[in-house]
């Protein structure tokens, strides 16, 4: 599985007839597990994404109802490193019996699964997985060996979700040479998801300082256009202090700044959509500004042009 330049794996059930898509599936899952479906009018629905780069190794997965069982046997058979699976349960449910212990996942869940030890797995729905080896996230974590079926909840998680889904998002920009830098960033922000200990957090510093960046930066583009949009809300909905916010957005210029450019981004967006004619003065008031004078000296500033100009460009077309 783990390949040093880009690779992609792909498999699909589509198109295929009801009787042979359970080939698919041994093809996708039966190395690891044994295979088999509680329903008997199963659709055998699957479809997998895989992309690996030198070691990281990232998966996609839509999936009908299955039973999934890593026995010892198979367990021997087993010729990489030994692999920490953690799946991210993106929609549906995986539960099942892990370590001796039950374990349940519902949407937002993250899981670890030691593909050493034997584990009983049903599950349905959307999955994004990211596999590591158990030793390198022990030196981070020394209790890596006893994590089989955890499902950890801790405040944290959360980033280690958002990084792992953007790097899932943005796979076919990663290459040999970025590779090695998120699969790094990807094992510390899980070790502080488990284990959000002072001696953890302070190793993971950096990629926690951009997980929480991203989450602010993504929050604000979704309130973008919101009265309410203001440095106190984005804080306690990133969860995190207004002194450690403006911390984070120091390379940009301040949270004002972000914002405003923000706003004067989408405002510069509307004015050169020739679909819908847009007043200067409408488009100040509908993106955040309260002063017409005001957002053309901005406009202008940033972008060299007013935006009385990019609308006559716009309509002149």
């Amino acid at each position: 599985m783990i390949s040093n330049a880009p690779t992609w794996i792909r498999r699909s059930t589509a198109g295929l007839p009801r009787h042979q898509r359970p080939e698919i599936w041994q093809e996708t899952c039966g190395a690891l597990y044994d295979v088999s479906f509680d329903e008997p009018d199963t659709d055998y629905a699957l479809n997998q994404v895989t992309f690996a780069c030198n070691d990281l190794v990232l998966s996609h997965f839509k999936f009908t109802p299955a039973r999934l069982v890593r026995t010892p046997q198979l367990i021997r058979r087993w010729d990489l490193p030994d692999l920490l699976q953690v799946p991210l349960v993106l929609s549906g449910q995986n539960q099942g019996r892990a370590g001796g212990e039950d374990y349940t996942g519902t949407g937002g869940s993250i899981l670890v699964m030691d593909m050493a030890r034997p584990v009983e797995q049903s599950f349905q729905g959307e999955t994004a997985i990211f596999y590591v080896e158990r030793d390198r996230l022990a030196r981070l974590l020394p209790g890596a060996a006893t994590l089989h079926g955890a499902v950890p909840t801790t405040p944290l998680a959360g980033l280690f979700k958002d990084h792992m889904l953007s790097a899932i998002r943005q796979t076919s920009a990663i290459t040999m040479d970025t590779a090695p830098a998120i699969l790094d960033s990807l094992i510390r922000l899980l070790s502080v998801a488990i284990a959000p200990h002072p001696d953890v957090i302070a190793e993971a510093k950096i990629e926690l300082n951009a997980a929480l960046l991203r989450r602010a930066k993504a929050f604000i583009q979704r309130e973008l256009l919101s009265p309410d949009l203001s440095p106190d809300w984005i804080a306690r909905n990133v969860g995190v202090s207004r002194r450690k916010l403006y911390y984070l957005f120091e390379p940009d210029g301040g949270v004002a700044h972000f914002v405003q450019c923000a706003r004067l981004e989408r405002a510069r967006a509307a004015l050169v959509d020739r679909r819908r004619p847009y007043r200067v003065k409408e488009a100040a008031f509908d993106f955040g500004f309260t002063s017409e004078a005001h957002f053309s000296r901005s406009f202008k500033r940033l972008f060299g042009f007013s935006p009385r100009e990019a609308a006559e460009v716009s309509s002149s077309h």
